[in-house]
Order: structure tokens, then sequence, then C-alpha cells
């Protein structure tokens, strides 16, 4: 036995302004995957909260922006939205802009960044608690895994993105080779080989709209290169699930164990007054 999960257990680190339907405050990716794995720190809790489904969007405005949604089934039966992209910055779009050579091209990419929301002043991969998938404007479902074979713990999708962002940090982050469309196909090509969904679902065009920016395909699958990070995210996942069952024999295994222990030798010391008992009635049945 762990650690016991219950309502009150602590399922997914803090997000703010989540009350109503908006939608909290987005938080950095390294930040975040330290305190899932923090909090996830017994067998138990490792389990608590577990993916359900992953969704790949693409924006049809801007810069067709594409981020991927999870949906994450928490121990109190409820399901949370989590959003992970790369954001790139205003000044990097604006320095890209300069070196498109093709003059049509280059007015579609100025109008996008007329259309793009107020961008971050530094590169960043992060997640966001969401309470619409498609956001707003409405972006455009491209893909959807679902009914994974093996059991995805949401501690194991905090490790795989993470390992994308070591990989390739935001910092390093161009818009036409290694923005949002590598770091999406990325996490969703690594978690299809990890946790083999069942169920695969892609538009009709996927193919031509993933990883799409305006006239180009910037971005297509790379095998080899999410081999590699696979590898990297099995043994990360190794290591911690060593480390969690570590923490949990020092601390509340070895207390549960303690437990035990004792209730093994109350009984038998129950067990001993129950027959010392009987061996005493018997004796007083004997003298009368």
């Amino acid at each position: 036995m762990s650690h016991a999960v219950s309502e009150s257990t602590p399922l997914l680190p803090f997000f703010e302004g989540t009350n109503g339907h908006l939608d909290s405050s987005p938080i950095d990716i390294p930040y975040w995957s330290q305190v899932v794995l923090a909090l996830t720190t017994s067998p138990d809790l490792v389990k608590a909260s577990v993916v359900e489904k992953l969704e790949w969007y693409k924006n049809g405005s801007g810069f067709r922006h594409e981020y991927l949604v999870a949906t994450v089934i928490c121990p109190n039966h409820q399901k949370a939205l989590l959003r992970f992209e790369r954001c790139g910055t205003r000044d990097q779009r604006i320095e890209e802009l300069h070196q498109i050579l093709d003059v049509n091209e280059r007015a579609e990419a100025e109008r996008a960044l007329e259309e793009e929301k107020e961008n971050g002043s530094t590169p960043a991969d992060i997640v966001t608690r969401v309470h619409n998938p498609a956001g707003k404007p409405a972006s455009r479902q491209l893909a959807a895994y679902t009914n994974f074979q093996r059991r995805f713990p949401l501690r194991d999708l905090a490790i795989a993105i993470q390992c994308v962002n070591t990989h390739a940090p935001p910092s390093q982050d161009r818009l036409l080779s290694e923005q949002c469309y590598w770091f999406v196909r990325t996490v969703m090509e690594m978690c299809e080989e990890l946790y083999m969904p069942g169920s695969v679902s892609k538009v009709e065009d996927f193919d031509a709209q993933a990883g799409r920016f305006f006239y180009h395909t910037v971005n297509q699958a790379n095998p080899a290169e999410v081999g590699l990070l696979v590898e990297d995210a099995r043994r990360a996942i190794a290591a911690d699930d060593e480390t969690v069952h570590r923490l949990w024999e020092d601390g509340e295994g070895r207390r549960l164990r303690a437990e035990e222990r004792i209730r093994f030798w109350e009984e038998r010391i129950r067990v001993l007054e129950e027959r010392t008992r009987f061996w005493e009635e018997m004796q007083r049945s004997v003298g009368q």
C-alpha cells in the first residue's frame, strides 16, 4: 500500500485564474514539470492523474500557431484541460520577416504579425489550464489520440515534454523550423510511440496542414529524432520511478511497515491473551 489518494490530494500544480470560465495564467514548462514531479512522491500519486486524450490544434489566423491539449482525469473524477505550446517573441518574428525573399510570402507574414496578440518578451514553452481547447479565436483540431493502451500518468507527460524542452530550448526557436510546429509534432509522436493510442483520428488534409507556415510545410515527421527523445523519456521515467520508490520506502513506506509490524504483534498478543484466558477458564472448570 502507498500514499492514499483522496479528493483533497493535490492533483495539478496550482494554476491561477481558473475560477469561472477564465483560463489560468501560463506557467513555464520546466517549472511546471518540476512541480509535478515534486507532488508525485508515491506510486499511488504517480497513478492518480492520467492523460485520457491528446489533441493537436492549429490556429486559423496569424502565424497559424499550433499547440496541443491534454485531457487529464483527476482522482476526484474531474477533467482538466492543459494546453501546451511553444511561443516565440515579436522580435523573433520581425527578424525572420526580413529573411523572407518572396514578396507575397513576406506580405502574408506581415499581415499575420498584425493579427497576432502581443507576444511575450522571451521565447518560452508554456502550459495553461484552459476551459475551451479550441481557444479564441477558434482553432481547428488536426488530430486526436485517445484510448491509450498503456497507462499514461500526467507525471510521464511532464517528463516527456521536459525532454523536448531540454533537447531544443525555446531560446533556439526559429519561426520557420523549430517553432510551435516542431514542438507539438514531436511531443505527439513521442506519446504515440510510448503509450500506443488505440484511437487516432486526423482530418483529411492533416498532412497538408500540420507544420505548415503559409505556403510551405516547414516541419515534417522525424522518426530518428523522435526515437532518441523517446529513449530519453523512458530513461527519465525509470529514474523517477526509482526516486519515487525510494522516497516512499524512506518515508511513508517505513511508517506503514512499522504500523503493519505493530498490528502483527498486537494480533499475536491478542491471540495469546485469548489462549491464556481459555486455559485459565479450563483450569477453573477442572478445579470445580
